[in-house]
């Protein structure tokens, strides 16, 4: 019978745990301190973002002490997610909002929650800002076929 470890997010069999306390494996258990803390921290943050419909209050505080976590990879993180709970804590219209609002935040989304789907039909909003800056007007065309190549390179392989 196998038992599932937080820190790790993976099934291990039974003998892998000692019993006592939070069902964390002996491999883990190895780990420092304010490692398995972080590894927790990014799949609680992870869950808000990605298994919740809403990012509650309660969600919202934690993630503010998330906020001065040591690490600093969790603080960033911690902090992404809680803009996007600022502009769209609701999952239902999340896409768009941030579509429509903060298409950079967005791209970030989209690289953590693989589940979302970015709509590139508004492709010119979602322009690189360093293409705008290299490209005389009447070549703006160039870099957003550019965009789509890599487009379409990302989603066939």
């Amino acid at each position: 019978m196998a038992r599932y470890c937080i820190c790790c997010t993976r099934m291990r069999p039974n003998e892998a745990f000692s019993g006592r306390g939070p069902p964390v494996c002996h491999r883990c258990k190895k780990l420092p301190k304010l490692e398995r803390q972080a590894s927790m921290a990014l799949e609680e943050i992870h869950g808000f973002l990605c298994r919740q419909k809403n990012i509650s209050a309660k969600n919202i505080t934690r993630l503010r002490e998330l906020l001065d976590f040591p690490s600093h990879d969790v603080a960033a993180f911690a902090r992404m997610v809680l803009q996007v709970a600022e502009i769209a804590p609701r999952r239902r219209h999340r896409v768009r909002n941030l579509q429509a609002r903060d298409p950079v935040l967005l791209r970030q989304v989209a690289e953590v929650d693989y589940s979302i789907e970015i709509d590139y039909s508004d492709a010119e909003s979602l322009v690189d800002v360093e293409f705008e800056s290299l490209y005389e007007p009447s070549d703006m065309t160039e870099p957003i076929d550019r965009f789509y190549d890599r487009y379409d390179r990302v989603r066939t392989g």
